[in-house]
């Protein structure tokens, strides 16, 4: 072998050996990174996986045996059954990581969401099974619970065709668990037979339940600090009478009215104390509302319906219903106006502008002044909801909307939340001159602002 060959073979080498040092240079940042994660303390990796569904949570054993078992410490225990889980599957899953959780952890969020409802009740043994939870949740000292059953089906369609029977029926240990600061239920009754012992509670929800009058005084009596309290698709009762010192906040949505209900056509609500009320979704009833002389904010966006579904659009029990309602809101700083509410306004102008003639449109919202005098004396922030400047009688809105412009006192924001639709070059043209009028319009305010979000 000549000199020349040693070199080159030597040149050769020295390039090989570069290159594989070069590759273990690249490679080892690699192979030795830090695991940040797994270095964090027990307290922080707990924290994380508090945020976490409980099998979510569980799943996280296999990153690294830092992560084994530390769902068993979290505070937050949130078990969902969704399209994945069979229903025996689900009961088993739950029953065995309450089993293997930490016994000298605290609770304070317990959520448990149900699909199969139907099965549920059917089955009294895992009805039990619902109820041990809940016996563990209470021991363990919860203070937000989330109870809630549902269907693979429709809820609602569940829920008025088998309402008597598909619900879950709370046990009484539950209403003597003074350490509730939050509780929301769906499909689940409220039936007291002592003292509700709901010293901290702050926040209450209560959704597709059948309650009486009795049963609301005793939670509203055993509730000294609540501050909200939300009733959705419940019915069982003809009144609501709130006396509360510390309840702020009264929303009452979609209240229902079965067809063998008895003297449930009229949900009389009187809260003299409460700063917010709402009003929402489809109502089957007729709403009137007594003493809110504390009311600052209220959202008016219900839209009236029948059981049969038949609706008179035009009844005049539904006109003075609306007006005094808003008889009833003429002190409030903020209101919200949703769009049937809006749309059955612009129908009684229609109905006036075809028996009159062009004029009376003008003259409905002036006829209207005394209903909407203290009002518009004391409103200051008005938001319209669903407005659709497509919409074919969308003239007899804007008369409303000039009609509250020009007469709001005090008026400082009027906000027009524009209906969302796919955006089409022939609706943007009748968009834009819809908001110069609007933006056009006298204002008796000096300080109103006229702003639009969607």
């Amino acid at each position: 072998m000549d000199d020349t060959s040693h070199g080159r073979n030597t040149v050769v080498g020295a390039s090989c050996l570069a290159s594989t040092d070069g590759e273990r240079s690249r490679k080892n940042p690699r192979e030795s990174r830090v695991d940040r994660i797994s270095e964090l303390p027990d307290l922080v990796l707990v924290h994380i996986l508090s945020f976490l569904p409980m099998d979510a949570a569980i799943r996280t054993g296999v990153l690294s045996k830092r992560f084994a078992y530390k769902w068993a410490s979290t505070p937050n225990l949130v078990f969902d059954q969704d399209s994945e889980w069979e229903i025996d599957d689900f009961i088993t899953f739950v029953n065995r990581a309450l089993l293997l959780h930490d016994p000298n952890c605290k609770v304070q969020k317990f959520t448990i969401y149900m699909d199969c409802m139907d099965q549920v009740i059917e089955n009294s043994l895992q009805e039990d099974c619902v109820t041990l939870w809940l016996r563990f949740a209470t021991r363990k000292g919860v203070e937000k619970l989330n109870l809630g059953f549902n269907d693979e089906e429709d809820p609602l369609q569940l829920w008025e065709s088998r309402y008597d029977s598909y619900r879950y029926l709370l046990p009484q240990f539950i209403f003597r668990h003074s350490s509730f600061r939050k509780l929301a239920t769906r499909f689940c009754n409220f039936v007291t037979y002592g003292v509700v012992s709901w010293a901290w509670l702050k926040s209450l929800s209560i959704g597709y339940a059948e309650l009486n009058e009795e049963t609301i005084r005793n939670i509203l009596m055993g509730s000294p600090a609540l501050e909200c309290l939300e009733f959705h698709r419940c019915h069982g009762f003809a009144r609501i009478n709130i006396c509360s010192e510390s309840l702020k906040k009264l929303s009452i949505l979609e209240p229902w009215a079965p067809n063998d209900a008895e003297g449930e056509t009229v949900l009389e609500v009187s809260a003299p104390n409460i700063r917010s009320l709402e009003l929402s979704g489809n109502w089957e009833k007729m709403c009137r509302l007594l003493d809110m002389s504390s009311l600052v904010n209220a959202k008016l966006d219900i839209q009236m319906m029948h059981q049969d579904r038949n609706f008179q659009y035009f009844s005049e029990d539904y006109s003075n219903m609306l007006r005094e309602i808003l008889k009833q809101l003429s002190h409030v700083e903020n209101l919200t106006v949703g769009t049937w509410c809006l749309e059955f306004w612009e129908h009684q102008v229609f109905n006036n502008y075809y028996k009159y003639g062009d004029d009376h449109g003008e003259s409905f919202w002036e006829s209207e002044e005394k209903s909407f005098k203290c009002l518009l004396q004391n409103l200051k922030i008005i938001k319209i909801v669903g407005f659709d400047p497509g919409y074919c009688d969308i003239q007899f809105a804007i008369a409303f909307i000039e009609f509250l412009l020009k007469n709001a006192q005090v008026l400082e924001k009027m906000v027009i939340n524009v209906r969302k639709v796919k955006r089409q070059t022939s609706y943007a043209a009748q968009e834009l001159p819809v908001v110069q009028k609007l933006l056009s319009f006298t204002r008796a305010s000096p300080r109103a602002a006229v702003l639009f979000s969607k």
